[in-house]
């Protein structure tokens, strides 16, 4: 089967992070999740640390593009096959 990486940036994201995270992790293909928090000021940081993800946490907000880059490094790492970006407001069906 092949490798997939998910790349989530997110900020303030309480009201949608954990449905996003939920919809994930139940989709057809296992995925690693990467989430990176763009210094939230919510609760964000506490939902996504309930799952299995690796949660890197930006002491400021350098933005999107900057956070995307972050993670990405890191997947590149692992060698992934595939390399999905998901804002924190979707979700995705089972299959």
């Amino acid at each position: 089967m092949k490798k997939v990486a998910t790349i989530i940036v997110t900020y303030d994201g309480e009201s949608w992070i954990e449905r996003c995270l939920e919809n994930l992790q139940e989709s057809f293909f296992p995925t690693k999740i990467f989430v990176v928090d763009n210094a939230s000021t919510d609760s964000t940081i506490d939902i996504v640390k309930k799952y299995n993800v690796e949660l890197i946490q930006s002491k400021e907000n350098k933005g999107f593009g900057f956070a995307n880059n972050i993670a990405l490094k890191l997947a590149l790492k692992e060698n992934f096959d595939y390399y999905f970006l998901v804002n924190q407001d979707v979700y995705i069906e089972k299959n």
